[in-house]
């Protein structure tokens, strides 16, 4: 009988180990991390690491990103970046990701996206009201995160580095990351929680800014888009820090390099080409024309709002932003741009 209740806990066991297993792998399996970098599968802090960012993706969103000791190695998120090269692709809507900002990083994203909501003197992010979570706020999934991982990362740079800082990525360490910040809500009343929100940023020293004859850059870039007052921003003359989305479709004088230093439009007004048939000579020109008037002052480009689907359309519209010289592609699907 002890026999026969022996072998049974054995079996369960075995059981349970297996569905254990089964999902440490799927985990595993379906990071960012391991997809990009399969070569690591099987070294350990490698290991670790994606199973504390796996761990990370399937808790709340809005957990801040935690260091954690694998020997005496401080290890954040696996050095999420550091085989990973940079492209100058931007995250549209961020925030909707399994893990913000840290996923597009580990796809090598340089400019990442929150849309931004003033509720009660709190900064939370989210694509509409509804969307609004409690813990889902500006500082834990952006800044926070940011912080966590510089740190990490510029432990010895005043002592090595010309510039005194690294950026997110060991493979370009002079690249900053832009951060683009949609408002949502009233932009006047909004916009100085945001320069608020960024201090532990600023006080590092990490921001791009603007000391009144010339621009700096920092391991982070922030630029206010949506209802972000301009007016607001050009007025920090001497001490700015925070920049502005200029109107791709209408630029004037007062979108210089020391203001925006990138400029955005709507793809289906400006061009409004769907990627299925052959784009047109008119819509070609169009964005030939609005590029170039662009990196004339200094800016660089981006458009939104073009279609996703199908798969083929929307990398038809990539290869046609490539070849006019757009600065950034507007991404939803990470695998997809990883695959482009």
């Amino acid at each position: 009988m002890a026999l026969r209740l022996s072998s049974a806990l054995f079996t369960l066991l075995l059981i349970l180990a297996a569905v254990y297993l089964k999902n440490v792998v799927l985990h595993l399996t379906t990071n960012p991390l391991w997809q990009q970098h399969p070569g690591k599968a099987m070294h350990p802090k490698f290991l670790a690491s994606v199973l504390v960012a796996s761990a990370a993706g399937s808790a709340s969103a809005s957990a801040s990103v935690n260091a954690v000791e694998v020997g005496n190695e401080s290890v954040l998120n696996a050095n999420l970046t550091r085989d990973v090269v940079p492209i100058p692709v931007h995250s549209h809507n961020d925030y909707w990701r399994t893990t913000p900002l840290l996923s597009a990083l580990s796809y090598g994203l340089t400019s990442v996206e929150a849309d931004v909501w003033l509720i009660n003197g709190t900064l939370f992010v989210g694509h509409d009201r509804g969307a609004l979570d409690v813990e889902k706020t500006f500082a834990n999934l952006y800044i926070d995160p940011l912080v966590q991982l510089l740190e990490n990362i510029n432990q010895n740079a005043g002592e090595f580095e010309a510039t005194g800082w690294n950026g997110v990525f060991s493979m370009d360490n002079t690249r900053s990351l832009q951060l683009l910040v949609d408002l949502k809500t009233d932009g006047p009343e909004t916009w100085p929680y945001v320069l608020q929100a960024l201090e532990p940023l600023r006080e590092r020293g990490w921001l791009t800014n603007y000391n009144g004859s010339a621009v700096t850059n920092g391991a982070v870039t922030v630029v206010g888009t949506g209802n972000t007052p301009l007016q607001q921003v050009i007025a920090q003359n001497s001490t700015r820090d925070a920049f502005f989305d200029a109107p791709l479709a209408s630029l004037n004088a007062t979108f210089t390099p020391a203001v925006s230093p990138l400029a955005s439009t709507n793809w289906a007004k400006a061009v409004g080409w769907n990627g299925i048939r052959d784009i047109s000579q008119k819509q070609r020109h169009a964005i030939r024309d609005q590029v170039a008037t662009a990196h004339a002052a200094g800016l660089k480009v981006r458009y939104w709002g073009y279609p996703n689907w199908p798969v083929w359309a929307r990398d038809n519209i990539w290869k046609v932003l490539v070849e006019e010289g757009v600065d950034w592609l507007n991404v939803d699907d990470l695998s997809g741009i990883a695959e482009f």
